[in-house]
């Protein structure tokens, strides 16, 4: 009897040691672990902590009194290709501000907040976090207007009106002498006529009435102003030396057909003016450095290349801009470049074919305004240059880039009903190295993304607008919508490496949990992969109590123990689930696995565990975003070259998790 109960004791002794973390030498693990981490030359300052609590202040004032949900995303909505998931979302009521607080990745220096305006009608500011807050407004009560020229604001003197009539006492002007030197006064031709030269006078109109065509095959117009009524055509053949060029000293005003054939059309003389309340097809390139050119609200005007340098000197001083674009109309060219100049405005409709360019010198800002809707078939380019924006105007391009000195001013306020459009189809591009700056309030549509240290200045929202390419008017309409696709809430992963009494293969995979943002107080746990052959569960404490998830990881997912599943379900829906309440951030839970029948010998991530030291090893990671983690015996540095990088040094390569190496 005596030998059973010394026999008894000894098992019940060892049966209380499996449950001790004192079995096994637990420093013996961790220098194994330190051994085997692929990465030896750690931060002594590294906590791999990726994750931080973040606050939003948010203002609204629009003046409605409405309440407005309020979405804070990770990335901008009608990007083309984004990564936008929500990490908060609130009902805020106008006139009020409100404080979010949420889970974010701490490496994100910019938040993009949605309001929803309408049933599909959004908006969305960017807010860059400062001093660990995201502060971000709609409608702040300042205004937000240019403070430099607005674009309605270019007037040409002396600008004939339309209706154009010969006047009665004017003379017949005979096909013999139009070649000769015509003296100054009224002058019409009955017929249709040709001729290979033109001499007027300086105060010498000479009309074109309805149904006649006269033909002028001369490489300029030295004085004088041919006036080319309704019904009447005028064609001009250039005949330059060189090439086939056309110059134009005198005016022409037009209320019927122009038509200009050659190489190209030089307006040089800062006395020239081409006024267009008809047509005018200019067969050539188009090249202005002085003079007024003006396309009426009924002119169409089409071209092959627009070229501007005005010798413009000084942007402040419109006596030293020798030239003047105006389109009050239609205007088509394949490409529009300025090299110079500052009295340029389209007030109506730009079409271009190919490029747009906007590119003054160091010292010598090209300004050019718009108040009506520029398309442009290809790129727009600005560099020293400044870009006005007026009321509903609208700037649409297949890609933007903008380079050295640039400045987008609109003068619409924050309150302001109607906005400018700045439409970037595929792309926008940013030369860092510049100086970007803006004024008032514009709203942007871009393919792949507008540059956020811009957006978050205040001078832009965000929006998912669409514009045809060939609208009519002056001011299209454009439709705001919601993205394409609904942002989801965002979903944080929790990976284990089963390192209890023995070492793992940092592969991150053993115990795989997709933990969503916290969302009316409460979040959802998916069980992702077990992939480990050992027996384990997974569990959580919070407020100070332990609970069990998954008792058996590998019964969750429908097999026996010891069958890795890896990867396991594809979709969030497939994966078991458990949702824990009451919670205000994912720092409330500490999320652990242990093998089953060792409950003492846990494994968490390293903010959570108490006997962690900064510098060491870490066994489980909370990587802040829905992640691809590391196949089966694939070391999480060679799926992911970045996280040695950030492992080595952890203020650089903090997004590491983005971006797959294989």
């Amino acid at each position: 009897m005596k030998k059973l109960l010394i026999l008894w004791m000894v098992l019940v002794a060892f049966a209380s040691c499996t449950d001790r973390k004192d079995l096994f030498d637990s420093g013996r693990v961790k220098e194994e672990a330190k051994e085997n981490f692929p990465i030896k030359d750690i931060d002594p300052d590294q906590d791999w902590n990726m994750m931080a609590v973040r606050t939003l202040d948010i203002t609204i004032n629009a003046g409605t009194g409405a309440v407005y949900t309020v979405k804070v995303l990770t990335d901008n909505p009608f990007k083309v290709e984004n990564d936008a998931h929500v990490l908060a979302v609130a009902d805020v009521k106008d006139g009020t501000t409100a404080t979010l607080k949420f889970d974010a990745p701490s490496a994100m220096e910019y938040a993009y907040v949605m309001r929803q305006v309408g049933t599909k009608d959004c908006e969305v500011t960017v807010a860059a976090l400062k001093d660990d807050k995201f502060v971000a407004a709609f409608g702040r009560s300042a205004t937000q207007r240019a403070v430099s020229e607005r674009a309605a604001n270019i007037t040409i003197d002396n600008l004939p009106a339309p209706g154009f009539v010969c006047p009665s006492d004017a003379e017949e002007l005979s096909e013999e002498n139009i070649t000769g030197n015509v003296r100054n006064g009224a002058y019409y031709i009955s017929k249709n006529l040709k001729a290979d030269k033109i001499n007027l006078s300086e105060d010498t109109k000479l009309y074109i009435k309805s149904g006649i065509t006269l033909t002028l095959n001369v490489d300029k117009i030295d004085k004088g102003t041919i006036v080319v009524c309704k019904g009447g055509t005028l064609r001009i053949n250039g005949t330059g030396k060189d090439d086939d060029d056309f110059t134009l000293k005198g005016s022409i005003y037009n209320e019927g057909t122009v038509t200009i054939n050659g190489d190209d059309f030089y307006m040089q003389n800062k006395e020239a003016e081409l006024v267009n309340y008809g047509i005018i097809y200019i067969e050539a390139d188009f090249e202005l450095s002085a003079g007024e050119f003006y396309n009426g609200e009924s002119g169409q005007c089409v071209s092959y290349e627009t070229s501007i340098d005005s010798n413009s000197t000084d942007g402040a001083n419109e006596n030293k801009s020798s030239a003047t674009w105006v389109n009050d109309g239609y205007y088509a060219c394949d490409g529009f470049k300025v090299s110079s100049g500052y009295r340029l405005q389209n007030n109506c409709n730009l079409h271009l074919g190919e490029d747009f360019k906007l590119e003054g010198s160091d010292g010598k800002d090209v300004i050019f305004n718009n108040s009506g809707f520029i398309h442009c078939g290809g790129k727009a380019e600005l560099e020293n240059a400044i870009l006005n924006m007026a009321g509903k105007s609208i700037f649409k391009t297949q890609s933007l880039e903008f380079e050295k000195s640039v400045r987008l001013n609109s003068d619409a306020g924050v309150q302001d009903k109607d906005k400018p459009l700045l439409l970037c189809v595929n792309k926008a591009l940013y030369d860092d190295k510049g100086e970007l700056t803006m004024s008032g309030v514009t709203y942007v549509t871009c393919g792949n993304d507008f540059f956020d240290s811009w957006a978050a200045s205040g001078h832009v929202l965000l929006v998912n607008a669409t514009v045809g390419d060939h609208a009519q008017g002056c001011n299209p309409d454009y439709d705001k919508e919601e993205p394409s696709t609904t942002p989801p809430l965002a979903i944080f992963t929790y990976v284990f490496e089963d390192i209890t009494t023995t070492t793992g293969d940092y592969d991150f995979n053993d115990v795989v949990l997709k933990v969503t943002a916290v969302n009316n107080g409460q979040v959802t746990i998916a069980l992702a992969a077990a992939g480990a052959t050992k027996e384990l569960s997974a569990g959580y404490k919070v407020n100070g109590r332990d609970n069990i998830l998954w008792s058996s990881v590998h019964e969750a997912l429908g097999v026996s123990a010891g069958t890795i599943v890896n990867p396991g379900p594809s979709t969030l829906a497939d994966m078991p689930k458990q949702t824990i309440k009451n919670i205000t951030s994912l720092g409330d839970i500490a999320f652990y696995i242990h093998e089953k029948n060792n409950p003492n010998l846990r494994v968490y991530i390293s903010q959570d565990d108490p006997e962690f030291q900064l510098g060491g090893v870490p066994f489980a990671l909370c990587i802040p975003t829905d992640w691809a983690y590391p196949a089966e015996r694939q070391m999480i540095n060679e799926k992911y070259e970045g996280f040695g990088a950030w492992g080595e040094d952890r203020n650089s390569h903090q997004e590491w998790y983005k971006k797959p190496t294989k």
